[in-house]
């Protein structure tokens, strides 16, 4: 148990350069065209070309980590 716990804080998961602002604001838009009506595939997508468009957030670092996953 001690060394799984040392495991944990070893790997923890850390913010990259940017912060939350943008993993936030990607994870608000893909909830939004959720909501919207549009199927998870799609809306991660569209907001994957969004934020590749926008000069700030065009760097894979804050869109690339976020993937489907499980059946649906």
């Amino acid at each position: 148990l001690r060394a799984v716990r040392g495991w944990q804080r070893q790997h923890r998961a850390q913010p990259v350069a940017g912060g939350r602002r943008g993993h936030g604001g990607f994870v608000r838009k893909v909830f939004a065209r959720l909501k919207d009506g549009q199927t998870a595939s799609a809306a991660l997508a569209a907001t994957k070309r969004e934020f590749l468009q926008h000069p700030r957030f065009a760097r894979p670092r804050f869109w690339a980590p976020f993937i489907l996953a499980g059946a649906g």
